[in-house]
Order: structure tokens, then sequence, then C-alpha cells
């Protein structure tokens, strides 16, 4: 059996939620290194041919986004706040993340060291605001890359999890799910 203490501080920083900037974090991970995640093969040569369409420069995510005993900064993909979170609502907060913050993620011991890394220290307005400008929203309602390498995902992963019942699975609503 697995035992958890949490102290009030903790408890309060508990969320349950899917957040779309944690899928993209995960996304890069699988990109990566994928002979580690062999389930998401299928995944990995639907989107990959998309990702390379978009052209998207995504180095200093990867860069963010490390191996090893590296981390990754808490900024990359904040604590979501509510339990159904919105890309836009994650990537203003990622925008919108103080300097002082970024640095100090950044000065970790563990924190990942490229050049890349190095520009958004010394410039962390201008980089994050770049960092999420492939994000933005296009004239379609899809957002891009998402669009294209999750889009066609979206719906499967919030109505088919473990002890979750699919609701709004075929509508075109933001899909939604309970758990049971």
């Amino acid at each position: 059996m697995l035992e958890l203490e949490f102290a009030a501080r903790d408890l309060a920083h508990t969320r349950f939620a899917v957040s779309p900037l944690w899928e993209v974090v995960a996304g890069v991970r699988v990109l990566r290194r994928p002979d580690e995640h062999p389930l998401h093969r299928p995944w990995l040569a639907a989107v990959r041919p998309r990702l390379a369409a978009a052209r998207l420069d995504w180095r200093l995510l990867a860069d963010l986004v490390p191996e090893g005993p590296l981390t990754i900064p808490v900024f990359v993909a904040p604590p979501p706040t509510s339990s159904v979170p919105d890309l836009g609502v994650e990537l203003a907060a990622l925008r919108a993340t103080p300097p002082e913050q970024v640095r100090a993620e950044l000065d970790g011991p563990r924190a990942p060291r490229t050049e890349r890394v190095e520009a958004l220290r010394q410039d962390p307005e201008a980089e994050l605001a770049q960092l999420a400008t492939p994000w933005r929203r296009t004239g379609s309602s899809r957002w891009r890359p998402t669009g294209r390498a999750c889009a066609p995902c979206w719906r499967r992963m919030f109505s088919t999890g473990p002890g979750c019942s699919p609701r709004a699975a075929s509508s075109s609503s933001p899909p939604t799910w309970t758990l049971g």
C-alpha cells in the first residue's frame, strides 16, 4: 500500500486536471525518446509529419524539457488553475511569468544549460513571448501546432481514461470527463 503525507500547503497546491501545457511537455519527451514510449508509436507516426509540415522551431522548448537528472522549470507548465484548463489561459500564465521567477528556476543546480536557455535567462519577457508564439490561436478554431499534433487525439484522451466515463465525446464542445 502506498501512503502519502501532505502538509496543508502541499494539499493546497494539489490539482486534478489535464493540463494542455503538461501534455506538450509529455509530447516533447515522447518525441525525443521514442524508444522509451512504445505505446505512443501510432501517435508519433501521425504527429511527426504534421510537426515537420508546421516547420516549428521547438529547440528552446526541447531544452526546457531536459533528460536525466535535470528538472523542468515550473513556469514551463504551471499548475492548472481549474479542473478543465484552457491552453490560452496556460499560455498567458507562461508569458506572464515574472522575470525573477524565470531566473530563479533557471539558476538551480539541476536546471538545463544551453545557449537558448541562457538567452531566456537574460531576457525572460521577450523569450517567453517567443516561446508561446507558435501556440497562438490562428484564424482557424485550432491551436497550432496543437491542432496539428494533438487535435485528432484530444477527444479520445479526454473520454477514455481509466475510471472515466465519456461525456460529450462526439460533440463539438470542449471534451469533459468524470471520474467514476
